[in-house]
C-alpha cells in the first residue's frame, strides 16, 4: 500500500511538472490570440475533463506527459492566413508560444528554489575524507599521489564541504585533468587528477570512497555478525592478522576472503575480543557479507544550514540556486551527447523518473531534497524541449526564426513532412526509452537477474 501511494504521489509531481510546461504554452497562446482546442495532462483516451469556451481541459489515460492542441498546429491542414491558428500567427508569437513551455519549467524551478530557501534547508553530509580503493583498471587518484585519509578541500577552485559534493562536482569534469586541493596531516597540498569519462558507469567508479572509521553502528538481525556476538560500538582492530584503520578496509577484506572463515578482533569497553565468523554470500549484490553497518562519528558529520527570512531575498537567491541547477542539467546533457556518459544506463524516461521519485518518498527523505529533485526534473524537461528537433519546442523556435529572417512563410507541405518524420522518430525514441526504463529498473536498480 505504501508503495502504491508513493507511486501515485510521484505521478502527481510529474503531472505538476507537465502542467506548468503546458500552462506556459497555453497562457502565451491565449495572449497571442491563438485558439487552443485541447489542454491535456497525459496522452491517449480522455478519461475526465470539462470544456470552457473552445478549450477541452482533460486528463488522459497515460499519465506520462501532456500536450496543448492549438488550432492549425498541423501545417498540412492549417490555414496559414488565419491569424488565430498556430502557423497563421506571426513567427515572433509562434516562437514565444514554443519558448513559454520551457520557460514555465524554469520559473517553476525558481519558485521551488525560493520556497526551499525561504523555509530553510539543512544538508547533512560527511567530511570529504577519502579512501583509496583497489579498483579495477587505473586508479587515477592513487596515480596522482592522493592517499587514504586525505581530505578534499577544493576541486578547480570550488569549495568542497561534504564527501557527497566530490562526485557531484567531478561528474561534470569527466575526461579532463582537474586541480584537487587536499589536506594531509594538517598540511594543504595540490595535485592534478585525470577524471575518466563515463566513470559513473564503470565498475570501479572513481576508485575512491568515503573514509569511514572501523566502528560498528548496527548489527543486522539474523546475520553471521549477530550469531557470533558482535555489537554496536565495537571498534574493529584486526581482520585475521591484518590491522585495519577504516571500515572500508574491513569490507574489502571480507569481499576478498569471504569463502573462508575469518577472525575479527574488536575493542569493546577497553578489552580486546576475537571472534571467528563465516561470511555469507549475497547473490543479489554478488558479494560476501557478515552483516555489520558502520557508524559515522559525530565529528565526521557536516551540517550546512541556510534560511532567508525575507521573501524577496529568498526569491533573488532562488534564481541563483535554480541557475546553478540549470547549468548542471545543461552540462549533464552535454556529457550525454558527447558520449562521456553511457546513454542506455544514464537516461531516465517517465517510468524511471516515477520509480526514483517514489523511492525518495518511501525512504522518507527530507521534503527539501524531493523538491530539489522535482526542480531538476523540471529543468531537464524544459531543456530537452529546446532541442531543435522536429516536434519539439526548439524546432518551432528555429523555424520561426528562419521565417522572421527570410520573411517567407514555410511551405506547409514541407514542414508537414519533416514534422511527420520527426513525430515518428520521437515515437520510436519514446518506445526505446520506455523499454530502457524497464530494463534499467529490472537489471540495474532492482537487480532481479544477475
Amino acid at each position: 500500500m505504501e508503495t502504491l501511494i508513493s507511486i501515485i504521489v510521484a505521478l502527481l509531481f510529474l503531472s505538476l511538472i507537465v502542467l506548468v510546461h503546458e500552462l506556459g504554452h497555453f497562457i502565451v497562446a491565449i495572449l497571442s490570440k491563438v485558439k487552443v482546442e485541447i489542454f491535456s495532462i497525459g496522452f491517449g483516451p480522455r478519461i475526465w475533463g470539462f470544456k470552457t469556451g473552445d478549450v477541452d481541459f482533460r486528463i488522459s489515460a497515460i499519465p506520462l506527459g501532456g500536450y496543448v492542441k492549438m488550432k492549425g498546429d498541423n501545417p498540412s491542414d492549417a490555414n496559414i492566413e488565419d491569424p488565430t491558428s498556430f502557423y497563421g500567427t506571426s513567427p515572433y508569437k509562434r516562437a514565444l508560444i514554443a519558448l513559454s513551455g520551457p520557460l514555465g519549467n524554469y520559473l517553476f524551478a525558481v519558485i521551488i528554489s525560493s520556497i526551499i530557501l525561504f523555509t530553510g534547508y539543512t544538508i547533512i553530509g560527511v567530511k570529504p575524507q577519502i579512501y583509496i580503493e583497489k579498483s579495477k583498471g587505473i586508479n587515477y587518484f592513487s596515480l596522482a599521489g592522493l592517499q587514504t585519509g586525505d581530505i578534499i578541500k577544493k576541486i578547480n577552485d570550488k569549495e568542497i564541504k561534504t564527501y557527497q559534493q566530490i562526485e557531484a562536482t567531478l561528474v561534470y569534469l569527466m575526461d579532463q585533468n582537474v586541480e584537487i586541493i587536499f589536506e594531509r596531516n594538517g598540511k594543504e597540498m595540490t595535485n592534478k587528477v585525470y577524471i575518466p569519462k563515463n566513470f559513473i558507469n564503470l565498475e570501479g567508479g572513481l576508485g575512491i570512497s568515503m573514509f569511514i572509521p572501523p566502528i560498528i553502528g548496527d548489527v543486522i538481525k539474523g546475520s553471521p555478525a549477530e550469531e557470533i556476538g558482535l555489537k554496536s560500538n565495537d571498534v574493529i582492530l584486526k581482520i585475521n592478522d591484518t590491522k585495519v584503520s577504516s571500515f572500508n578496509k574491513v569490507s574489502e577484506i571480507i569481499r576478498e576472503n569471504g569463502k573462508n572463515e575469518i577472525k575479527i578482533t574488536v575493542l569493546r569497553e577497553g578489552k580486546e575480543l576475537t571472534f571467528s565468523v563465516q561470511p555469507k554470500f549475497d547473490e543479489k549484490n554478488n558479494r560476501f557479507y557478515i552483516g555489520i553497518v558502520p557508524k559515522i562519528p559525530e565529528e565526521m558529520t557536516v551540517v550546512i544550514e541556510e534560511k532567508e527570512g525575507n521573501i524577496l531575498s529568498a526569491f533573488v537567491k532562488g534564481f541563483g540556486f535554480a541557475n546553478q541547477k540549470l547549468i548542471e542539467v545543461i552540462n549533464g546533457m552535454r556529457l550525454l551527447f558527447t558520449g562521456k556518459i553511457d546513454f542506455q544506463s544514464s537516461v531516465a524516461g517517465p517510468i524511471r523518473i516515477v520509480y526514483y521519485m517514489s523511492n525518495f518518498i518511501q525512504s522518507k527523505i527530507a521534503l527539501q531534497n524531493l523538491l530539489i529533485l522535482v526542480a531538476v526534473i523540471s529543468m531537464a524537461i524544459g531543456i530537452f524541449n529546446l532541442i531543435p528537433f522536429p516536434g519539439l519546442d526548439g524546432w518551432h523556435i528555429v523555424i520561426s526564426g528562419i521565417e522572421a529572417a527570410t520573411r517567407k512563410k514555410p511551405s506547409p507541405a514541407v514542414i508537414g513532412v519533416i514534422e511527420t518524420i520527426g513525430f515518428i522518430a520521437i515515437i520510436i525514441l519514446s518506445i526505446f526509452i520506455i523499454f530502457n526504463d524497464i530494463f534499467n529498473i529490472i537489471f540495474r536498480d532492482l537487480r532481479l537477474f544477475k
